[in-house]
């Protein structure tokens, strides 16, 4: 998806898709919250891995903890 000037937005469907930030690996990732929960699905298609952070807060401030997670499980490098 992009935008009106062809700006690629890295989003389509309400999902995200890239590799920069996963230490390069390829990802697609999709996440919201609601009334009493937060969620963040990750796909790595080139590792057949998916992971699913689930939250009983609505609106939890997790920004951050998929990335880390992903770091740590998968052995990516940058922090």
């Amino acid at each position: 998806q992009a935008t009106a000037d062809g700006t690629p937005t890295r989003h389509g469907l309400a999902w995200q898709s890239g590799a920069g930030e996963s230490g390069g690996r390829r990802f697609v990732a999709a996440g919201g919250n609601a009334i009493g929960g937060t969620t963040v699905m990750v796909i790595f298609p080139d590792d057949q891995v998916v992971l699913v952070f689930m939250t009983n807060i609505g609106n939890a401030p997790i920004r951050g903890v998929p990335q880390r997670l992903t770091q740590i499980l998968l052995g990516t490098d940058g922090g």
